[in-house]
């Protein structure tokens, strides 16, 4: 974890923006399962701050993770499994 701090900060830095810009939550609190921060902080985590490029399809692949996961009522839709 302290190797890589800047990839994580970096990767939390950038699920935050997402979903503020994507899914207009502003609030941790406005998620319906704090752990769905995780596995997006994973897919934005970069090195030297250095932002990921998302394809259109991997956006719209987000937010219908996103949304299934919001109304599938279990934390387990949270990590995928």
């Amino acid at each position: 974890m302290r190797n890589r701090f800047d990839e994580v900060v970096n990767g939390l830095r950038g699920a935050i923006d997402y979903l503020r810009r994507n899914v207009k939550a502003e609030r941790l609190e406005n998620l319906p399962y704090p752990a769905m921060l995780v596995p997006l902080a994973v897919f934005f985590a970069t090195r030297d701050g250095v932002g990921v490029t998302m394809t259109a399809e991997q956006n719209d692949e987000l937010k219908r993770w996103f949304w299934r996961a919001c109304f599938s009522r279990s934390a387990a839709a949270c990590s995928g499994t």
